[in-house]
């Protein structure tokens, strides 16, 4: 069984850079899942990604729930060129219940936060 996410677009993100932009990409997990990244999208506080992703999502665990039992996990970075360590950007939880369910779409806006800076805020959207 898969959790497939795709992830559409962001808007309103944080500059990062010096230039007053960010090269934002987002990485999902969803409970013990591995980690999926989306491609850097240099220059730009309104990314478009159209991106899918498959994760695995283990339902022959005798603890498993059901799908619902755990959030999606969001987080946005800033890509930095030739640092090993990028700059955070905002972080999210998206309850898999709002997510698509045979082709409904939640099309709500969902915000990433950073407790460590109270002003930078962005979006993606929950669909």
């Amino acid at each position: 069984t898969v959790l497939r996410v795709t992830v559409h677009d962001g808007r309103n993100l944080p500059a990062k850079d010096d230039n007053g932009l960010s090269d934002p990409y987002l990485v999902l997990s969803y409970a013990e899942s591995a980690e999926v990244k989306t491609d850097i999208r240099k220059m730009s506080l309104t990314p478009q990604w159209n991106q899918e992703f498959d994760l695995p999502v283990w339902s022959d665990s005798a603890f498993f729930k059901g799908i619902g039992e755990f959030a999606l996990d969001v987080k946005c970075w800033d890509w930095n060129e030739g640092e090993q360590e990028h700059s955070f950007m905002g972080a999210s939880q998206v309850e898999v219940g709002h997510l698509t369910i045979d082709g409904e779409q939640d099309t709500r806006w969902h915000t990433l936060s950073d407790p460590a800076d109270p002003t930078s805020e962005g979006e993606v959207p929950r669909r």
